[in-house]
């Protein structure tokens, strides 16, 4: 009896906690063309950001130094992050943009936490 009670207890203290956290919010940036629809999107703290490849091909590579993700993307599908932490963080497709002289240009975006 006293294990069931335990185990009860920690489960509730489970659930508890996820449902004060409140539910996580997804964003959605689109590869269109040559350009992120929204380029620059602001976002709570936990949220995750999903990239879809709606027209072309594209990839998402991190830039600027306070983070690290490179992921490819083929039309129809999309990728996602979640974003725990808050700060700016930048991204460009490197088949459709360029980051020369800490400098964007083209298919270049940011999340905003």
């Amino acid at each position: 009896m006293t294990m069931r009670r335990t185990i009860a207890t920690m489960t509730m203290a489970v659930l508890l906690t996820l449902a004060a956290a409140g539910p996580v919010a997804v964003v959605t940036i689109r590869g269109d063309g040559t350009r992120w629809r929204p380029s620059s999107v602001d976002i709570a703290r936990g949220d995750r950001v999903r990239w879809r490849a709606v027209l072309g091909n594209h990839n998402v590579r991190a830039w600027g130094g306070n983070w690290t993700y490179f992921r490819t993307i083929n039309q129809g599908e999309s990728v996602a992050r979640r974003f725990r932490t808050r700060g700016t963080f930048r991204f460009f497709c490197t088949i459709h943009g360029d980051v020369v002289a800490g400098q964007c240009s083209g298919m270049c975006g940011r999340v905003l936490v």
